[in-house]
Formats: structure tokens, C-alpha cells, sequence
């Protein structure tokens, strides 16, 4: 095969043609396990976790916004690096909360997410 020639930082390549990234990640899929209380987010493409914050995050009964739902108050995000998985552990106090609420996230059917600026 042939060699690959270096291209030295003194002499580097411009790009040909650059596109910028204008859409923004969508949340594509989530898990709540009430067990760890771990809530599990799959984004449509890498997201900044050090900016993350759940606190734009909630859970509510219903698509529709009818019934018992809940903003969350905080809550320990991993991993530390970009990704386009993130876990965030629930605050205890958001934990207690959720599972006490009667009504929310007792099934597939009764838990919704809704995020504000995701």
C-alpha cells in the first residue's frame, strides 16, 4: 500500500467544505428503574454533560399532563465525559417523592418524561 504523508501543524490542511451541527439532541428514549433510582436518557446524538441539568427534567402520569406529576430537584449525573447515554441518580428526596405519589410511575403506563430545554 501506499504511505500516507504527514501533514505537519506548520502546514496544515484547511477544511474543503464545513457544515455546522444547527440541530440540537432530542431525547429519544428513557428509563426509570424505581429499584436504584436511576433515570436512564439515550439522546439522538453526544450531549455536554458537564451543562446537563435535570432539573429540566419531570415525570408525570399521563402524556397528556393529566394526573400526578413532578419536576425533578436535582440528581447526580454520569457519566463526566460527552456521551449520548447519560444516568442521572435521582435525588433521595426526588426518589421518596416520586414512589409516594400515588399514581405515578407504577407501570410503562403511568410514566411520562418531559424535559424543558431538551
Amino acid at each position: 500500500s501506499n504511505p500516507v504523508f504527514a501533514i505537519l501543524p506548520a502546514n496544515a490542511l484547511p477544511v474543503s467544505c464545513y457544515t455546522a451541527d444547527n440541530s440540537p439532541p432530542r431525547i429519544a428514549q428513557f428509563t426509570l428503574d424505581l429499584n436504584t433510582g436511576i433515570l436512564m436518557l439515550t439522546f439522538s446524538e453526544v450531549v455536554n454533560t458537564s451543562t446537563f441539568d435535570p432539573m429540566q427534567l419531570g415525570i408525570q402520569m399521563s402524556s397528556n399532563g393529566t394526573g400526578p406529576n413532578f419536576e425533578l430537584d436535582g440528581g447526580a449525573v454520569s457519566p463526566i465525559f460527552p456521551s449520548n447515554i447519560l444516568t442521572v441518580t435521582l435525588t433521595f428526596s426526588d426518589y421518596t417523592t416520586i414512589k409516594g405519589m400515588n399514581g405515578l410511575a407504577v407501570s410503562n403506563a403511568t410514566t411520562f418524561l418531559t424535559a424543558t430545554n431538551y
